[in-house]
């Protein structure tokens, strides 16, 4: 597994369309302004398994303390 964390001022983005089955329908078209939040890129890998998910959370809980964030 591969995390990216980054510590950002915002984020902004709009909504177009859903793009797969699985994903929540959409609330609002309209843009999203997010503030002082911890965006996480994730990339899961073949081989990963519960214990790779679970120090995942781990690092990303103490980098979210480390900034001073409670949003992710």
């Amino acid at each position: 597994m591969r995390l990216l964390l980054l510590h950002s001022d915002f984020i902004e983005y709009e909504p177009i369309d859903k793009e797969i089955k699985t994903a929540e329908d959409l609330q609002s078209k309209s843009k999203v302004r997010l503030e002082d939040l911890v965006v996480a890129y994730v990339a899961v890998e073949n081989e990963d398994d519960q214990s790779v998910a679970s120090s995942a959370v781990k690092e990303i809980t103490k980098y979210l303390r480390t900034v001073k964030s409670d949003r992710l």
